[in-house]
């Protein structure tokens, strides 16, 4: 059986994957309601399924990232 959603993207529907992943202690985790994110403004415009802002700067040719790192903003 397939699952539904993978990374947040239906079955069967093209999406960017993530790639990275955080790993919290199981308190860290239990103590937070925040989720991740993935950054993806410093992917090339040949990236076109990204459809969001991108960084000043990003041209086809011109990139800051070739993929999307995975942050998360914890709060003490």
């Amino acid at each position: 059986m397939t699952a539904p959603f993978i990374d947040g993207a239906p079955t069967g529907v093209e999406a960017y994957r993530q790639l990275d992943y955080l790993l919290l202690s199981t308190s860290l985790a239990a103590a937070t309601t925040a989720r991740p994110t993935t950054e993806r403004r410093g992917l090339t415009t040949n990236a076109m399924k990204f459809t969001d802002k991108r960084l000043k700067g990003v041209t086809p040719k011109i990139a800051p990232s070739d993929h999307g790192p995975v942050a998360i903003d914890l709060e003490a």
